[in-house]
């Protein structure tokens, strides 16, 4: 048993948990409330950090697709040499299946590309920064391009979520085409072509 005590503006959580030791009582709540109040830090402690899954080690996270988590999604997503791609999904989607092999063949086709990197989060499991561009709801991709990070790019997804229509918009929004593999490269010479 807990109570939390979300604030809104600040985008912080504060949790008081019950123990064998220490029940959860309407004392307890009702300090809680009063120091969120008054804004002491001392009732209040420090808020809880992001709701996150593990960060994966390097050496189990090697892709295609690579596993991020709300720890270190700024990190992943800031990287300034690269062009990232991330899929905010939820394994309860009935179409996850079908979207992570679709991703995952898109991603084995950019397999070795410096400039890109393909990432997915699981946006139940994980929450974002509050510094973190909006997103609205998921499933949904973006694309954050080297040159303008806080600019994401989303994946129109109407149309279908397809291997060919990924590396597609992949090329046409990124920063290094040049860099992309002929087999993307392919794809944007087709459509250039109609």
């Amino acid at each position: 048993t807990f109570a939390v005590l979300e604030d809104f503006r600040e985008e912080y959580r504060y949790c008081i948990e019950a123990s064998s030791d220490r029940p959860l009582t309407f004392g307890r709540i009702e300090r809680l409330v009063e120091g969120f109040v008054g804004r002491d830090k001392t009732v209040l402690g420090s808020p809880d950090k992001l709701r996150s899954e593990p960060v994966p080690s390097r050496e189990s996270n090697v892709g295609p697709v690579y596993d991020v988590v709300g720890e270190n999604l700024m990190e992943v997503v800031l990287d300034p040499t690269k062009d990232v791609v991330i899929h905010f999904y939820s394994p309860m989607d009935d179409k996850w299946d079908y979207d992570e092999t679709e991703l995952k063949n898109a991603a084995e086709v950019l397999e070795g590309t410096e400039s890109v990197l393909i990432g997915k989060i699981d946006g139940f499991k994980n929450e974002k920064p509050r510094e973190f561009p909006d997103i609205g709801y998921f499933p949904c991709t973006y694309l954050f391009p080297s040159s303008n990070k806080m600019m994401p790019i989303e994946f129109n997804k109407t149309q279908g979520f397809l291997k060919d229509r990924l590396l597609e918009w992949i090329g046409d929004h990124a920063s290094k085409p040049e860099d992309l593999p002929e087999e993307a490269r392919k794809e944007l010479e087709a459509k250039d072509e109609l």
